[in-house]
């Protein structure tokens, strides 16, 4: 493999919005599993508190509740909170529930495998995998209790 330079400062990670809000409530839910532990917040409140549309961040937590990272309750002291402590849940775990796969392109992601024109260089899917793996790095190493104090 040839030597080469990247400089991975200039790379972008792009998230959906649908992701942004997803990391903004459940940093929301673990301000307050922190500070209260398993009390419940309306979706409402969340929406209000991060500007986020209500319905949106509806189905967002419909999502993040199928895949058993919030709890839902129904009635007057109903709401959503956290499933599990925020040291179990890292901003890759939320991320590839919400966008998918975390890899820039297709070809060098692990999980989700699927051919791309980058495979046509060696070199090009050999920085697409640094990158990847750099991203998982901090990713998978950062969870929602670690941004909170």
């Amino acid at each position: 493999m040839p030597t080469v330079f990247v400089d991975y400062s200039s790379f972008k990670m792009k998230l959906t919005n649908r992701a942004e809000y997803a990391l903004l409530a459940m940093l929301t839910l673990t301000r307050i599993y922190i500070h209260r532990q398993k009390k419940y917040i309306t979706i409402h409140r969340i929406a209000q508190k991060n500007s986020i549309p209500k319905k949106f961040l509806e189905k967002i937590f419909a999502d993040l509740s199928r895949a058993g990272y919030v709890e839902t309750q129904q009635g007057p002291k109903g709401g959503v909170r956290l499933a599990k402590h925020p040291k179990k849940i890292s901003i890759a775990k939320i991320l590839r529930e919400i966008d998918g796969p975390l890899a820039p392109v297709s070809s060098v992601s692990k999980l989700k495998y699927a051919p791309s024109p980058i495979e046509r260089s060696k070199t090009l899917t050999f920085i697409f995998k640094r990158i990847r793996d750099i991203e998982h790095k901090i990713l998978s190493s950062t969870t929602f209790a670690d941004l909170v104090t």
